[in-house]
Parts: structure tokens; C-alpha cells; sequence
């Protein structure tokens, strides 16, 4: 089956890989965004593989103007995260039929982390493994009432739902402590610097569907969230909540320390990040879950109990 939307693989060289990711991007960004990450998971042996959703990225209209991606009068300018996800349904499909023995991971970021959780919950023979960095369970609303879109977000609500509000103080201010990331972000040309308010309440409807997720996902699925303590784009006291309806009964939460929002989508990863996903990682490989589990008999032979 043609994927009709832009695609981004790393694979490991000329060997076959040993594992597989899929990413999933956050708000205003797009696939490439995981580009870094996705050579370091392809040095390491896996195939990553990431996409643009509709609306984002290459699915801009000033990206593909002759409508390259729109096929069949379904046109991938227009933000919309329902055939998003089934877009993303479809991908992981075909990463399942290329490479059927291979464990699947999900990777989801911010906004993305939704569509992780969904794509987990509904689709769990495609999905082995969920790892979420900042969650958006909750998003804080000073992304769009920040001062530079008061004025054009009452004009948007007054006016025209269809009226572009820069998002720029959104991605200069909100999206990381690391003044580094946020020039990277506002210099990408792929990243959305403006979408009209509908399409931002569209997106706060998406993420709030997130808990109701993560509430029918398989209890022996995986999981790791990444959350940084200084962000400022979603509510991170929401991740406790997140983790209390969360089904699985393997979940690691780690907390990084003077972290922003965004953690994974950009060049400048910090080093705390990389050791989480080392060490879950790490944590989940055959050989450490045989110990596991011969720990656990030995507490029971010594008449223990393992809950």
C-alpha cells in the first residue's frame, strides 16, 4: 500500500536491525525534527522511522504547492489528527510487514504522545512498547494567551476562527529553558510558526482524550515517560495523573531536573534525557528480564511474595 504522506526512515547500514521505533511528532513540528534521534537509534541497531501529519511539515501548502501528497481528492494540508492517526495506523502496518519478528516501539512527544497512547491502546498487536516524553495530558493555556496572541486570539474567536495567530512567543518562551532549542525551532522553516485557533482547540481536544487511552492499553505493555520539571507548554503534575490510569503494570517515570518541554525533537538532547532511554532500554532486553524473573522465584522459594 502507498503511503500518500512524507516519511523519514535510519536504519542501521546495511545490517538488519534488532529493534524498531516509531515517532510520533509534537505541536508545529514535523518528522524531520527526530532527525538526530533517529541516527543515534540507528547506530545502535534499530530501525527509526518518523512522518509529517497532516497540516505540518512538508503538508504545508508552501511545501507542496502542486499537492504532492494529496491523492484522491484527500488533501494533507489541513490539520487533521483523526486521519493523522490513521495515517500512522498505517505506517506502523507496513514497519510490521517489513520486519515482522522485530519488537515495536512507539515513540511520542508532547502532542504526540497522544497518538502514541492511542495507537497503543487500539492497535495492540502492532504496538510492544510506549515511550512518552512530556505528555500532553493538560496543556497550559499561557501558550495561547500568552501577550503577543491576546489581540489575535480575541480577533480569531471574535472574527474569524480561520485567522493565523503567531505562534512564535509560544516557541521563543514556552517550548524549552534551553534558548538554543527555541532558535532552532523558530530558524527550521519546516516548523508551523502560525495556525488559526480552530486548529489549536482541535489540538486541546486530541490531547485531552489522553488519560481515556491510557486507560485501554494492555497491562503488560511497557512504558516510560520522560518528563522535564521546568515545562511550561502542558501541566506536569498532569503526569501523576496520567500514571494513576494507566493500565500497564511496567511504567517508568523519570523526572529530569531544570528540563523543558521539548526533550527529544531537536540537536540539542541533554545527557539526562539519553541515560533514561539508555537505561529503559537496557532494563527491557531479554537477558535483563530472565534476571528478573529468576530474582523473583528466589524470593518465592524463600517465601516471599512478588506483587
Amino acid at each position: 500500500t502507498e503511503l500518500n504522506f512524507p516519511v523519514y526512515e535510519w536504519q542501521p547500514g546495511d545490517a538488519k536491525p534488532t529493534e524498531m521505533v516509531l515517532a510520533i511528532h509534537g505541536l508545529t513540528l514535523h518528522g524531520r525534527s527526530y532527525s538526530l534521534l533517529g541516527k543515534a537509534f540507528a547506530a545502535g541497531g534499530f530501525y527509526f522511522v518518523s512522518s509529517d501529519m497532516r497540516g505540518f511539515g512538508l503538508c504545508q501548502p508552501q511545501f507542496s504547492a502542486n499537492h504532492e501528497w494529496c491523492k484522491n481528492y484527500d488533501c494533507k494540508w489541513k490539520v487533521d489528527y483523526v486521519k493523522s492517526y490513521n495515517d500512522i495506523v498505517c505506517l506502523a502496518q507496513q514497519m510490521r510487514k517489513k520486519y515482522p519478528d522485530l519488537k515495536l516501539t512507539v515513540i511520542g512527544e508532547s502532542l504526540g504522545s497522544t497518538l502514541a497512547l492511542q495507537i497503543a491502546a487500539e492497535h495492540p498487536e502492532l504496538i510492544d512498547r510506549v515511550i512518552l516524553s512530556a505528555p500532553a495530558v493538560k496543556l497550559n493555556h499561557a501558550m495561547f494567551t500568552n501577550s503577543q496572541n491576546v489581540k489575535s486570539g480575541l480577533y480569531a474567536a471574535l472574527i474569524s476562527p480561520r485567522f493565523q495567530m503567531n505562534l512564535q512567543g509560544f516557541i521563543s518562551k514556552l517550548v524549552s529553558n534551553n534558548p538554543k532549542i527555541c532558535q532552532e525551532m523558530l530558524d527550521d522553516p519546516l516548523v508551523r510558526k502560525k495556525m488559526p485557533l480552530s486548529d489549536l482547540l482541535q489540538t486541546e481536544s486530541c490531547v485531552g482524550r489522553s488519560i481515556k487511552y491510557a486507560q485501554k492499553i494492555s497491562p503488560n505493555i511497557p512504558l516510560l515517560i520522560v518528563q522535564g520539571s521546568q515545562d511550561h507548554c502542558v501541566i506536569p503534575e498532569a503526569i501523576v495523573q496520567l500514571s494513576e490510569h494507566t493500565r500497564s503494570t511496567d511504567q517508568t517515570i523519570r523526572w529530569l531536573n531544570q528540563t523543558g518541554h521539548l526533550l527529544l525533537e531537536t540537536h540539542y538532547i541533554r545527557p539526562g534525557t539519553v541515560a533514561a532511554l539508555n537505561d529503559w532500554f537496557d532494563d527491557h532486553t531479554p537477558e535483563h528480564l530472565d534476571e528478573v524473573r529468576q530474582t523473583e522465584q528466589s524470593i518465592r522459594a524463600l517465601g516471599g511474595k512478588v506483587e
